[in-house]
């Protein structure tokens, strides 16, 4: 959800004339939008908060997949020494 403020706002300007300043920044409070002509264009996001919403993303994307291969029939199945003998 898009809720900014003052605080979390920085527009192009401020990025061109103190682009280090503004990734700082983005680092401490883990976000900033970036607006041009007081319009949401971006977002400039820490990295370490970046990785972690890809590991959420990833986790969430697995819990689904394992969800759909629950649904999906199981055959019989073949026990471990059924498995052992045929590579014996």
């Amino acid at each position: 959800m898009f809720i900014a403020t003052r605080q979390n706002t920085k527009s192009i300007t401020d990025i061109r004339e103190d682009a280090i300043g503004v990734f700082k920044e983005a680092s401490n409070k883990g976000l900033l939008y970036v607006t041009y002509h007081s319009r949401p264009q971006a977002v400039i996001i820490d990295i370490d908060e970046f990785v972690s919403m890809q590991e959420m993303l990833e986790n969430y994307r697995d819990e689904l997949e394992a969800k759909k291969l629950l649904k999906e029939p199981r055959g019989k199945g073949v026990s471990l020494n059924q498995v052992i003998k045929m590579y014996e």
